[in-house]
């Protein structure tokens, strides 16, 4: 971990909670699982408490436009990478959603924070899975932009879509790569 966080400091992040920076970075080591959560808190320290949900193609980064507004409006944004999202380790779990709440859970607790609102770009499942496992400690929140539905999303627009495009025309292709990459998990895990 300390090599990690020498690498964050030698590519101009800040590593302290509440200060401008960069990117303001720090990865906690989960702590009921192996592996490791990446933050980004933007502050400042004595702002409300403000977990942001990044969408299913993004990761911390957000609009510092947005982040700008959400400081002068009195939040201290925290952006949490869901599992398996840029520098947080992926964790083998039965559910994913349960698995990134957890890590909102996790990440509470090290910050020491116990009343949070939550902003969700995208990501609302594991967003409303984290306010149902946080109960009380998740006094509201605002989901925009939500993912359509994969079965009702019929946009071939844009890189995306056209890639959706060429997935629905050639099954067997995306078929066989299924299973390519599953064979080639299953020998890695062993």
């Amino acid at each position: 971990m300390e090599a990690i966080n020498g690498l964050a400091v030698a590519c101009d992040v800040s590593m302290q909670r509440g200060l401008a920076g960069k990117d303001p970075i720090r990865l906690i080591p989960r702590l009921s699982r192996q592996g490791r959560i990446a933050i980004s808190d933007h502050g400042p320290i004595e702002g409300k408490p403000l977990v942001i949900f990044h969408t299913s193609t993004g990761g911390r980064a957000q609009s510092p436009a947005m982040l700008n507004s959400l400081r002068t409006a009195g939040y201290g944004a925290i952006v949490i990478e869901r599992p398996g999202y840029g520098l947080t380790d992926m964790c083998e779990a039965r559910d994913i959603w349960q698995s990134a709440a957890l890590d909102v859970v996790e990440v509470l607790a090290e910050l020491d924070l116990h009343d949070i609102a939550i902003l969700a770009r995208g990501g609302a499942r594991p967003a409303l899975a984290t306010a149902a496992a946080l109960g009380r400690v998740c006094r509201g929140g605002v989901l925009i932009g939500q993912d359509t539905p994969a079965h009702l999303d019929r946009s071939l627009a844009g890189v995306l879509g056209q890639t959706k495009a060429w997935m629905f025309a050639n099954p067997k292709v995306i078929a066989g790569l299924a299973k390519l990459l599953s064979n080639q998990y299953q020998h890695a895990s062993h």
